[in-house]
């Protein structure tokens, strides 16, 4: 099963990991959470430097291609579009309530 790194601020479900989801280590969840955070309204070059820390973290992971994003919808384009070219698929996160 390929693994998918979960890129977001949340824990995974179990129905997430049984799925291949997993976690970052633990400074990278830390450093992921930060990245996700935005407290005030951010320019373009901060959301693109976002972008560019987060997939820089993803590609720690070398046996990951794909990878479980979600957050700030003003930042997932510019992730999605990093993460695509460096050849990493972004998959957006679902849960059923």
């Amino acid at each position: 099963m390929k693994k998918i790194l979960n890129l977001t601020q949340h824990m995974i479900t179990r129905e997430q990991e049984n799925k291949g989801v997993f976690e970052p280590e633990l400074e990278d969840k830390n450093k992921i959470k930060e990245l996700l955070t935005f407290n005030d309204i951010p320019s373009k070059q901060e959301i693109n430097k976002r972008a560019k820390e987060l997939t820089k973290i993803a590609k720690k992971y070398d046996d990951v291609k794909k990878v479980m994003i979600g957050g700030a919808l003003f930042l997932m384009s510019f992730l999605e579009r990093e993460l695509k070219n460096n050849n990493i698929v972004p998959l957006y996160a679902f849960i059923k309530e």
